[in-house]
Formats: C-alpha cells, structure tokens, sequence
C-alpha cells in the first residue's frame, strides 16, 4: 500500500489533475471573505443549513435555501453566476450533495471549505439575529 501511494506523490501527471479539480470546485474561506468585500456580482452564497441554524448565525450576503428546497428554488438561480455553496463543517456533505445537484443542472457551482464552522472560527464576519 505505501509503495501504491509513494508511486502516486511521484506521478505529477496525476497531481496536476488532482490539485486542478480542488482548486477549481473548492474556495477557501479567505479567498469568499475578499469576494464578499468586493462586492462581486458574480457569486451567489447559498447556506444549504436549516432555517434555525440561519436564522442564528450565518455569513454575510448569503441566501439560506436548505438542501431539501433546493430543487424547487433553482429557477430563482442564474446560470451565469457561481453558487458558492456552504454547510456546518467539513464532515458534512450538504453542500456538496447541493454543488452536485446543481451542477447536474448546469448551474456553476463551488464549495466553500470547512463550511461555516471553519468560516467562524477563523474570525470572519458573521451576522446574527
């Protein structure tokens, strides 16, 4: 298994193509708070939680749209935008079940890393009710 894994760190090839789909359908929570005071246009936040959990806390700019209404609420989206989409904590796989679902729809889609939790406790803003 070591010697599997050693060949693989070695195979830049394979590297390339690994790190260039990470980058590419994950943002760091640094890299959102500079788009976040830029005022970019061109994102959507979505926090995927429940409704309770938004209404507690939640960053700034985003929609809340739980993973389960999600469905319904994609024609309120643009295609031409890019849906930034964030849910507890790294363990958690609503936001990328929500980036799956829509990205199945042709809606360009990215996960926010670590998810609100990491978001949190970096010290970025957060609103609260």
């Amino acid at each position: 298994m070591h010697e599997y894994i050693n060949d693989l760190t070695y195979n830049t090839k394979k590297a390339q193509k690994f790190f260039a789909k990470k980058l590419a359908y994950l943002m760091s929570p640094n890299e959102l708070s500079n788009k976040i005071s830029e005022h970019c246009e061109k994102i959507v936040l979505i926090d995927v939680r429940d409704e309770a959990s938004y209404n507690d806390e939640h960053i700034p700019t985003s929609i809340n749209v739980p993973f389960e209404r999600l469905e319904k609420y994609m024609g309120n989206l643009s295609k031409n935008k890019l849906h930034i989409l964030y849910s507890y904590n790294q363990d958690c796989l609503l936001s990328a079940k929500a980036a799956l679902k829509l990205t199945l729809n042709e809606y360009p889609s990215k996960i926010l890393m670590g998810g609100f939790n990491i978001w949190k406790s970096f010290g970025y803003d957060i609103e609260e009710s």
